[in-house]
């Protein structure tokens, strides 16, 4: 069946679930409401290009919240192979690189700084006969626009992907490759772009089942080759998968289903809705119930995994930048705008709360300060007279990165400060 991700109508019926995926049948109680992000509107909102020599702690953590391991049937959490070592991440020449290698070894899934025995396993000493990487985003993110250039190793044993995951299990593969058995052609594997994405059907009940939509498109070049441009835009009611800005797939949340007579309520042609104005309150329509929800928010994962004991080793899944766009009215910010202006200075950074901005060109005197929070939200604004010194206390906005946003003589300048 096709439905999931046609682009051209369909004909089936409306209520009914396929692979856990709830679809409704509304009748004419659609809120028109429910679609006011349903359009695109992209600005830069997180951007890293790796550039130095070190990963970012800021931004990332080299292991997942639980272990790590992602899977590994003896640690308690499943079935791959590998297991996810710092050193195996590496930042040089303007590229972060994932390395995975043959490292036999006994290892601690459970070593991590956030380890918890309230909720993780204890801590055990675990076979692993492959060590690799993996980035984990310290941040997370609403619905919009995620992108990196990279190169992904050939896959031939390996498994690498990138993608987006939140609570209630909701998580939207930008791209996934992995053999498709123990002896496939690894060159046809590295063709075959897996774009999905998971979500329980219902957040807080374990027994309610899972929506699991897949979909593999064959694109006709070997991406171990060279580096390629993936993206995935993810909004109130479409996902859209793209390599080299050429569109590869794409889903909808909201489908017309107005039948044409005699069709009845139940079966009708289905057009999805690509953009807000093309609603019509007099036309009837469908709601893909268990469709991704931009109230959860998502971390970013580059990781890359073992899923068959074969190939030649080492290999390297190499990123060039990952940058996230957001769909929502907020303040742009960017790393490309973090620079210096040598005339200003804030201290302490880190904070805990209470900092100073100081400024030593008084012909350039500070007219407002903006707080922004990492999505972008202007959280406290200052009109300052003149002054050379300022005092600002943050401590009451959620501990995290923010940006401060101070105009000079008509002119801005944004810097960071960690608040922990």
């Amino acid at each position: 069946m096709t439905f999931c991700f046609g682009l051209f109508s369909q004909v089936y019926p409306t209520n009914f679930i396929y692979n856990g995926c709830d679809y409704t049948y509304n009748g004419l109680s659609f809120n028109l409401s429910d679609t006011t992000n349903c359009d695109d509107y992209y600005q830069l909102l997180f951007e890293d290009n790796f550039d130095g020599t070190n990963l970012d702690s800021n931004a990332w953590q080299t292991y997942f919240p639980w272990g790590r391991a992602l899977n590994n049937t003896a640690s308690g959490t499943g079935y791959t192979r590998e297991y996810m070592a710092d050193e195996n991440v590496t930042v040089s020449d303007g590229y972060l690189h994932l390395t995975t290698k043959i490292d036999p070894g006994y290892r601690d899934v459970y070593n991590v700084p956030t380890y918890d025995p309230s909720w993780m396993l204890p801590h055990n000493n675990i076979f692993f006969k492959y060590t690799s990487g993996m980035i984990f985003s310290k941040l997370n993110f609403k619905s919009g626009k995620f992108e990196i250039r990279a190169k992904i190793p050939l896959i031939d044993g390996t498994w690498p992907a990138f993608w987006l995951y939140g609570s209630c299990a909701q998580e939207i593969d930008a791209f996934e490759f992995i053999n498709t058995s123990l002896d496939s052609d690894e060159n046809i594997d590295s063709k075959n772009m897996i774009m999905s994405y998971h979500k329980n059907n219902y957040c807080g009940v374990e027994s309610g089942g899972q929506c699991n939509n897949g979909f593999t498109r064959n694109v006709a070049q070997n991406l171990s080759d060279d580096f390629h441009v993936y993206s995935v835009e993810w909004n109130a009611n479409k996902i859209i998968w793209k390599l080299d800005s050429v569109t590869v797939r794409e889903v909808y949340r909201i489908w017309n289903i107005s039948p044409p007579l005699p069709a009845g309520p139940l079966y009708g042609y289905a057009f999805p809705i690509k953009k807000c104005s093309e609603i019509n309150p007099k036309e009837t329509y469908t709601i893909f119930n268990t469709f991704p929800t931009e109230d959860i928010k998502m971390n970013i994962i580059l990781s890359t995994g073992v899923a068959y004991d074969r190939g030649v080793f080492p290999k390297e899944f190499t990123i060039d930048y990952i940058k996230m766009y957001s769909n929502s009215d907020t303040v742009p910010i960017t790393q490309t705008i973090l620079y210096n202006y040598s005339n200003l200075n804030i201290y302490p950074n880190p904070t805990h709360g209470k900092f100073s901005i100081s400024q030593s060109n008084t012909e350039k005197p500070i007219t407002n300060v903006n707080i922004i929070n990492i999505l972008g939200e202007s959280v406290q604004n200052y009109k300052v007279s003149a002054t050379n010194l300022l005092e600002i206390d943050i401590s009451n906005q959620p501990k995290g990165v923010y940006f401060i946003k101070v105009l000079c003589a008509e002119k801005s300048y944004i810097k960071r400060i960690i608040f922990n």
